[in-house]
């Protein structure tokens, strides 16, 4: 299982919490989405590696906007 973190930056309520955890989980692979609402805050598990590309246009179709967090 692989773990990305990363943070949706326009999370305003439990429905954006939702629908961005509804279009991260049809991501072939998903297994797992976790939102903070407060932060904006995103873990997403999968069987494989999700291109950041992918991550981001699904949120993009919706109307989010996110940024990666690299972990140094």
């Amino acid at each position: 299982m692989v773990t990305k973190q990363f943070r949706i930056t326009n999370i305003e309520c439990h429905s954006c919490v939702g629908l961005s955890t509804d279009v991260l989980k049809d991501l072939p692979g998903v297994k797992d989405v976790q939102i903070d609402q407060k932060t904006g805050m995103a873990s997403l598990t999968a069987e494989r590696e999700i291109p950041w590309a992918d991550i981001h246009k699904a949120l993009e179709e919706v109307g989010k906007t996110s940024e990666e967090i690299v972990n140094t």
